[in-house]
């Protein structure tokens, strides 16, 4: 079995990194948020320094969290990258089995059912492949 027959692989690699993006999508948001937050409350008490020094601190710990997330980020659109060169590479095989058959139709033979497989396998590959792109112009 070569790997166009593995397509249920691709499936699950993508399923995979939606759902990682997601998180880590909404975990950075949220940092956001806790950062922005407590921005806000050390302007508000600019009197009181001990309060902005351990606010401070949290900030920083909340930047922290967040530059981790970031290379977690950047660990997805890797993972995207290698999937993405997977799936072309799929498609230049499919590609060529598809010239293939064309050569064959063109001499009269049935080559119908061989056909579908491919164009089936084609529409698939490219769905997956504007997946990914979709989900690494989101990361």
């Amino acid at each position: 079995m070569g790997r166009l027959e593995n397509l249920e692989e691709y499936e699950d690699k993508i399923e995979g990194i939606e759902e990682n993006a997601e998180e880590v999508e909404k975990e950075m948001e949220e940092l956001d948020q806790k950062i922005s937050e407590i921005e806000n409350a050390i302007e508000k008490i600019s009197e009181d320094q001990e309060v902005q020094e351990e606010l401070n601190q949290k900030k920083s710990e909340y930047k922290e969290k967040k530059s981790e997330k970031e290379i977690e980020k950047q660990n997805l659109i890797s993972e995207i990258e290698n999937v993405e060169e997977e799936l072309n590479g799929d498609i230049e095989i499919n590609d060529n089995s598809a010239n293939v058959l064309s050569e064959l139709s063109s001499i009269g033979e049935d080559i119908s059912e061989a056909q579908r497989i491919v164009e089936s396998r084609s529409a698939t590959l490219n769905e997956m492949k504007d997946r990914l792109n979709v989900l690494k112009n989101k990361l």
